[in-house]
């Protein structure tokens, strides 16, 4: 509940109020979760992209000026939103496979962007609330107090190192008879041993150092016995307040294990110390001790560091010691305690400080050994398997691991832009706005919310510098580690080197250095390619975006390589600026206060008015007293320099106590390190001005450095050659405070010499396996095509010359379809041919063929010539003429008995040009037939055979090509009856014409010559004029022209009239071999949408053997002429994100030793655009043996290929062009060259992931397929508004707009209705509306048709509505046609219709699901003429938009009615496409869904802080 976590502030208040409180925190989440997830799915395009991009930037910026958790986790979620958006786009909309070497390295970015994202992730997961924990008080009697061991352990480290470490640790404020501090000395140096003695602590070391420092405290562990173990490593000193502020945790909760504090440095790390503007950046380690361990401490997740933490000795042992299976044995401890069930806490209080490394050379050496041990946890004891852990603490864990992966993805962000730039392989296949608006943004979130959460922890940018300079150190380890988890040993981190001079470390950055010169030339590479190359559009953008992204990397690598430049270090005690009140005495005597400018172990700076330079070479004392840190000082000193107001002094240390005195000012203060984050919090662009100052600082010469003598060798630290003690298991206890002098401590040593090391070897625990595991071993700190012209149209005034004379027409071979050019035969290609078509009505009683063209010089003429045939029959040969390569013109003459009605006119190419052998894929094997190459036949008419069972004949010929001429006589034009009568004899001559072109010339009377087909009520059935005597069909002779025929559709009434329309056209194999005929009704099944014939199945694989037949998809030869498969599609199908089609498909090539299957290749195009190209080698022995038992496809090669639905339009064809290679090409072997391939007629199209919802108006999807109005086969949801009386002219625009429903559906049109302009106004009409009429004609109907569409026809002319015009800021904010369509209103449309054609689509006013479409013009002949472009395949491409003006040959397109849809699509995928068009809701969605994200884990994050935390007392601010 609510009401459970939130009890302060506006936001419970208003819960409380709305009864929200009651809600469980699951459900905003849930919900806000599912809604970003939605949202974050939705394509939109990049421009809308770009304003909801402006839109999360400008709330980002806004709020981010605001404080508050809420807020953060808010932008928190905003950004994961902005990301989701952006990686769902890379991953579907910018990856492209094109090749092997493309594939792998777009995988390759893709996984390191989805480490990156996974990462973001994840760190917002563990800092979006730092607990703040507080310490805990302890019980006011002392006696309750538990007695605590300080372990110091240390291999090699120097004594100088660790005697501050172990004096601060014996100056720690605890009661002394429960402290006992113990220095662990796996290096058994006599020296360590001696300072033990001398200082009262304890000392222990054992016979062998197995499993380095985790075996040296596990030893430790086993010879002492206090509750609580507390570990510094032997450079961390205490300040004396830390037991008192950490033990109190320990002892409130029991089941806590381990309570770890800051690591804090106090000298300067690497990047500090290198870089120009190092020491305004916090220190690297900062963030993870500021706000990861705070986090973690928030999930119960801390992680031991390995140093200033206590741990609890109940739960150490209770695991089996400190974990030695890796080589962080401090992370796995606490995963080990973890998973037993027991707590951790982390205090961001740093209590203790040491000394960071020096050099950069040994900071890489040591995070390369962490991130050895990460994964080798990750391998060997992976948190997120196994029992015992929390999922929350799983994930923090995988954040740690993951965390030093990140090598290999550092450096395939900093090289990819070399892809392109070397390789020429583009891995992001994106334009530079659509980068811009998603990757950009994507990018801005994550750097201003992680500024926000990481404020003084870290700097923005730098993190990129932090992981560049380890990552290709990292790589190697990474990759071995995975392989090899127990490889690997313990490395220890030197600490405490000096340097006399700076120097730049090439050891430390020359990878990088290597890797700055490739960018280099790479970027060389870019500047050269966009200057001086020249390329199209999108690969100069290309060149553009690489070498940003090269410039990018190179200030990062730049930035890293400067870190190598070391600078001089010659001070053994690194000094910490603070200021403190001292009194400084000199020997006179004389006291000056003043207060510290900086201290160290080896001196400090005093500012006093009194400093004079007479001090300079005596001695004074320093006194500080600090009531409340119980420190008391007083250290005689040596003044080195005394100016300006300052004494710089150095410590005259006497004796033992003196230097406790030391540490104790300088280490044991317990605000010592209070400043540790007294950082500015972070500004991106300070962030990165910092950075290129320190870029700066590497370019920049430095100063000549006056030579320092390294600090000499001090009396405590040891000799070149230390002396060793034995190897065995010895414990020195401890001697207290009160004991620690003289003989005291003399006793205390033999006492402890003498009965303890019996004892101590007695609890010793048994020596664990010591496998490859020598004294050496060492430890140290932790951590849709385009149409082709239509075939030019024969003359209509020779086709339709009447004669009984013989007719000559000559055909050249552009006109029988060589459009493309000459016909070429080659060596491989030798078969070339073209279609002859002589008309049904005709025969051909003379032809001659007439070839001209060139044949190849390098010929042999005795073994090469072109053969001529005519359906197999032989016609001539052209031989070869070497000194005459080109002939022609040559005439053959060609019986007319060899002619049919389709005719095959082939050339068969044999050539050779050498005697032995020859290579078909030789170039010089050719032969072209020129395209001006021509036929001319003489033609003699045939008396007609009147026969209703010949019906369409002769009023259709199927062999035509050209335009097919069907006139219709209608009597009474006004016969609705009659009209729809010969509108569906109309559309089923369309159907039977399909794709050829086809017009219905109306007219009163019989035609004075040809066919015609007369539609009425009571017509002549006979020459003597008999009238029908029922619904009745006959064929009589033309009574003006015995060679012509006349078609009667007739009946006493209209609705017999019908009624022989529909026996007709549905049941024409009925009608017998008769010339007249009464016949019946036909009974038709309802028809259901999208059923229409014409249309392929989308409810079901369609074979192609479905849509032609098997001898279309065959070929012959290596290079057979292309096969193609037309096929009609719905054009409303809508997948989610444009999920492309799939044809599975599946190719046979012959087998043997003929073709070079491996080289061979079948190359697949839709609508003329290439799709894939695939192999003809069959697939492996294994499968084709299995799939001769399963499969019927068996020795065929399958493939599956994606069809985009933007390459499918109404109608469609696919092509396969096969190109095959011999096996034994060039060889002195005969190759066979009657081989045959074929797309198997079992290979599937399948379209069932489709719907039907389309954006209308669209006039595209009228002229390819007639939608909507073909959505029903029979139109039975179809209203054809007609003038009241209409004129021939726009009755033969309706019957042609029949016929154009025909050829879409392949269905008689036996279900529309027609209804007068005037019917209108009473009798709305239904379904979908076709108008047909001039303005004139229809009078006040066309404007309440058109009452939706935004154009307004007054006066003979067109222009947008006042309405219109007047919202035109509506405009600015609906979606808008990107194809280069006009916008009726910013076009300021207003055209005169004068001579031309109007076609106009609109939604339909009586349903906002149904569409209107109007053919209007200035006169009906304008109209005919419109809908006659609906079968011109080369006006297909400019009908688009909502309005499409024809004047002449000319089109004009507009786009300027809103959107409006059709159709339905599932609430998900509706929700999809509603976002996806409206970015304004796009917007709003993705923010209410952060928004309750936000809310739900707010609350749920402040309730969890409770849990791990009840007292307000003791946390920071929730």
């Amino acid at each position: 509940m609510y009401g459970t976590w939130f009890t302060t502030g506006k936001v419970t208040d208003l819960l409380a109020r709305t009864g929200l409180d009651r809600v469980p925190v699951w459900v905003p989440v849930v919900l806000g979760v599912v809604l970003m997830a939605f949202v974050g799915s939705v394509r939109i395009d990049p421009a809308l992209q770009g304003w909801v991009s402006v839109g999360t930037v400008t709330l980002l910026l806004v709020l981010n000026r605001r404080r508050g958790r809420g807020i953060t986790v808010f932008l928190m979620m905003l950004s994961l939103l902005v990301s989701l958006r952006y990686i769902v786009w890379r991953l579907t909309a910018t990856v492209q496979f094109s090749n092997w070497l493309q594939t792998a390295l777009a995988v390759l970015l893709l996984l390191a962007e989805a480490y990156a994202l996974m990462t973001l992730c994840l760190s917002y997961f563990q800092m979006a609330w730092p607990l703040r924990r507080r310490e805990h008080p302890l019980p006011e009697d002392m006696a309750q107090w538990p007695s605590v061991d300080v372990f110091v352990p240390s291999y090699n480290e120097e004594l100088s190192l660790v005697r501050s470490t172990v004096l601060g640790a014996l100056d720690l404020d605890w009661p002394a008879d429960r402290l006992n501090v113990y220095i662990l000395d796996d290096g058994r140096r006599k020296a360590f041993h001696d300072f033990a003695v001398e200082a009262g602590a304890g000392y222990i070391i054992r016979a062998e150092n197995n499993h380095a420092k985790a075996g040296n405290l596990n030893h430790a562990l086993a010879v002492t016995d206090s509750p609580f173990a507390v570990i510094f490593d032997c450079d961390h000193v205490p300040t004396r307040g830390f037991l008192r502020r950490t033990i109190g945790w320990m002892m409130a909760d029991p089941n806590l294990a381990l309570l770890q504090t800051p690591h804090h440095f106090y000298a300067p790390d690497p990047f500090q110390r290198n870089l120009a503007g190092g020491m305004h950046v916090p220190p690297e380690g900062n963030m993870f001790y500021g706000l990861v361990q705070d986090g973690n401490d928030f999930w119960d997740a801390t992680f031991f560091c390995g140093s200033c933490a206590i741990i609890r000795r109940e739960a150490v042992m209770g695991i089996g010691g400190f974990a030695t299976e890796t080589v962080t044995e401090d992370a796995h401890t606490a995963l080990k305690m973890q998973r037993r069930g027991w707590g951790t806490a982390y205090l961001r209080e740093p209590l203790a400080a040491g000394l960071a490394t020096e050099r950069l050379i040994l900071h890489i050496g040591q995070r390369v050994r962490w991130a050895r041990g990460m994964i080798q946890i990750m391998r060997l004891d992976n948190p997120m398997l196994g029992a015992g852990l929390r999922w929350e603490q799983r994930l923090c864990y995988l954040s740690a691991m993951s965390h030093f992966l990140f090598a290999i993805p550092r450096l395939t962000f900093l090289v990819s832009p070399l892809a392109f730039l070397f390789l020429g392989q583009n891995i992001i296949a994106a334009s530079p706005l659509a980068i811009s608006v998603y990757a950009l943004p994507h990018i801005f979130h994550s750097v201003i919310t992680l500024s926000r959460i990481e404020g003084r922890w870290r700097y923005s940018f730098w993190s990129e510098i932090y992981e560049t300079s380890l990552a290709l150190f990292l790589v190697r380890i990474t990759i071995v580690t995975l392989l090899q988890p127990h490889k690997g040993k313990f490395n220890v981190t030197d600490k405490g080197g000096l340097l006399a001079r700076g120097y730049f470390d090439w050891d430390a950055v020359y990878p990088n250095v290597i890797l700055a010169g490739v960018l280099c030339a790479a970027l060389l590479r870019g500047v050269f390619g966009i200057v001086w190359q020249f390329h199209d559009r999108l690969a100069l953008q290309s060149f553009i975006l690489n070498t940003l992204w090269v410039v990018i990397s190179l200030i990062i690598v730049l930035a890293s390589i400067a870190v190598g430049r070391e600078t001089r270090q010659t001070r053994n005690a690194p000094r910490v600026s603070v200021r403190l009140p001292v009194v400084v005495t000199d020997a006179h005597g004389r006291q000056m206060e003043g207060h510290t400018h900086d201290i160290s172990l080896g001196g400090l700076a005093v500012g006093t008015r009194l400093a004079t330079p007479d001090m300079v070479g005596g001695e004074v004392t320093v006194r500080y007293d600090s009531a409340r840190d119980g420190i008391h000082v007083g250290v005689p000193a040596r003044v080195l320099d005394a100016r300006d107001g300052t004494l710089r002094l150095r410590w005259a240390v006497r004796d033992l106590e003196d230097e406790r005195q030391v540490v104790s000012m300088v280490f044991g203060r317990n605000d010592a390190w209070a400043g540790w984050a007294d950082f500015a919090p972070d500004r991106p662009l300070r962030s990165l001005a910092m950075v290129f100052r320190s870029i700066g600082g590497l370019l920049r010469r430095r100063p000549a450095e006056a030579p320092r003598a390294l600090h000499e060798m001090g009396e405590g630290e040891l000799p070149a050659t230390e002396e060793k003690l034995e190897k065995q298991s010895f414990v020195l206890k401890p001697v207290p405070r009160s004991a620690r002098h003289g003989a005291t401590a003399s006793a205390a040593l033999f006492v402890a010499f003498t009965a303890l090391v019996p004892a101590a070897m007695a609890q010793e625990a048994p020596s664990p396996d010591q496998s490859g595991v020598t004294a050496e071993t060492p430890f140290g700190d932790s951590n849709t095509g385009v149409v082709p012209d239509a075939l030019p149209a024969i003359d209509p005034a020779v086709a339709d010359r009447i004669s009984d004379a013989e007719v000559t027409r000559t055909l050249t071979f552009r006109n029988l379809g060589a459009t493309t050019g000459p016909l070429t035969l080659r060596g491989y290609s030798p078969l070339q041919g073209l279609d002859v078509v002589v008309p049904a009505n005709r025969v051909v009683t003379h032809a001659q063929l007439t070839l001209s063209g060139a044949l190849s010089p390098s010929l042999l003429p005795e073994a090469s010539a072109v053969t001529v045939t005519l359906n197999e029959q032989y016609v001539g040969t052209l031989k070869v003429d070497p000194q005459h390569p080109q002939f022609g013109p040559v005439s053959f003459d060609i019986d007319p008995l060899y002619f049919t009605g389709d005719n095959k006119l082939n050339f068969h190419f044999a050539g050779e040009y050498r005697r032995d052998c020859n290579d078909l894929f030789n170039e010089i094997l050719w032969a072209r037939i020129s395209d001006m190459s021509r036929i001319t036949l003489t033609t003699v008419r045939i008396t007609p055979e009147r026969k209703l069972s010949r019906l369409p004949a002769p009023f259709f010929d199927p062999n035509q090509r050209s335009t097919l001429r069907v006139p219709v006589v209608l009597p009474a034009t006004g016969d609705r009856g009659a009209l729809r009568a010969a509108g569906l004899v109309a559309s089923w001559f369309g159907r039977i014409a399909d794709f050829r072109k086809l017009s219905f010339p109306v007219s009163t009377t019989i035609p004075a010559s040809g066919n015609a087909v007369e539609v009425g009520v009571n017509l002549p059935v006979d020459a003597e004029g008999g009238r029908p005597a029922g619904p009745m069909l006959a064929e009589v002779a033309n009574p003006n022209d015995r060679w012509g025929t006349v078609l009667v559709v007739t009946g006493r009434t209209a609705q017999e009239v019908e009624v022989a329309a529909r026996a007709l056209v549905f049941s024409p194999d009925t009608l017998g071999g008769v010339a007249s005929k009464v016949v019946s009704d036909v009974s038709l099944e309802t028809r259901h949408p999208y059923d229409a014939p014409a249309f392929v199945p989308t409810d079901r694989p369609v074979r192609f053997g479905e849509l032609v037949g098997a001898a279309d998809l065959q070929g012959g030869g290596f290079a057979p002429a292309g096969m193609t498969l037309p096929f009609h599609l719905p054009p409303d199908l809508y997948t989610w994100r444009g999920r492309p089609f799939l044809m599975n498909m599946w190719v046979r090539a012959p087998g043997g030793p003929v073709v070079d299957l491996e080289t061979s290749r079948v190359d697949v195009s839709l609508n003329n655009n290439y799709l894939q190209s695939y192999t003809l080698s069959p697939p492996g022995l294994w499968r084709k043996w299995s799939e001769r038992l399963v499969n019927q496809h068996a020795g065929a090669v399958g493939h599956v290929t994606a069809l985009p639905p933007w390459l499918l339009f109404g109608q469609n064809q696919l092509q396969f062009n096969f190109d095959a290679r011999p096996i034994d090409r060039g060889a002195c072997r005969r190759t066979p060259g009657d081989i045959h391939m074929s797309v198997d007629s079992d290979s599937t199209l399948d379209f069932r992931r489709g719907y039907h919802f389309a954006e209308m108006p669209n006039l595209s999807y009228f002229a390819e397929a007639a939608f909507p109005f073909s959505r029903m086969a029979d139109l039975s949801e179809t209203t054809v508004v007609l003038p009241d009386h209409p004129d021939t002219g726009t009755t033969g625009a309706f019957l042609d707009l029949m016929g154009f429903f025909g050829a879409s559906t392949w269905y008689p049109a036996a279900g529309v209705t027609v209804m007068g302009a005037d019917e209108v106004a009473h009798t709305p009409p239904k379904g979908d509306i076709v108008v047909l009429g001039t303005a004139a004609q229809l009078g006040g109907a066309a404007s309440g048709l058109l009452a939706r569409s935004p154009y307004v026809i007054h006066d003979r002319h067109i222009t947008v509505g006042q309405r219109m015009g007047l919202q035109g800021i509506w405009y600015l904010f609906q979606d808008h046609d990107h194809a280069g369509l006009k916008d009726g209103v910013t076009a300021n449309l207003n055209a005169p219709i004068a001579e031309a054609g109007v076609l106009l689509a609109a939604q339909s006013p009586y349903d906002s699901q149904r569409s209107v479409v109007a053919f209007t013009g200035d006169t009906p002949e304008r109209i005919h003429d419109l809908v006659l472009s609906l079968r011109n395949k080369g006006d297909l491409p400019s009908l688009q938009g909502d309005l499409v003006l024809k004047n002449g040959d000319r089109f004009t397109s507009y786009r300027t009615a809103p959107v409006y849809t059709v159709g339905s699509l599932p609430l998900w995928l509706r929700l999809d496409w509603f976002l996806g068009h409206h970015p304004s809701a796009l917007y709003l969605a993705g923010l209410a869904g952060a928004g309750l994200a936000a809310l739900g884990v707010w609350a749920w994050l402040r309730g969890w802080s409770r849990k791990r935390i009840a007292r307000d007392d003791l946390t920071g601010e929730l």
